[in-house]
């Protein structure tokens, strides 16, 4: 196994999946702006991050729409507080 597919075995085994898939290109982006290491580093933990929040973002709204669809299905009845009074 070569070092570029032991450091993207690495990566996915640490979740950072976006990390694992993007890393051959952004290496090469890297190598063309002659990125010193932690400039390299930076962007692959920023772009990192901001995948995470996109698919935390749409995580977030999916239940909505579930529990939105679920409630406008319930059938017809007499209203109850949840309230005991």
């Amino acid at each position: 196994m070569g070092q570029l597919e032991q450091t993207r075995a690495r990566c996915k085994s640490l979740r950072l999946t976006w990390m694992a898939q993007q890393l051959p290109q952004l290496l090469g982006e890297a190598e063309s702006n002659d990125w010193s290491y932690l400039q390299c580093i930076d962007h692959l933990m920023g772009y990192e991050l901001k995948e995470r929040d996109q698919k935390r973002i749409q995580r977030l709204r999916k239940p909505l729409k579930v529990a939105t669809h679920s409630i406008s299905k319930l059938p017809p009845g007499p209203r109850q507080s949840c309230h005991p009074r």
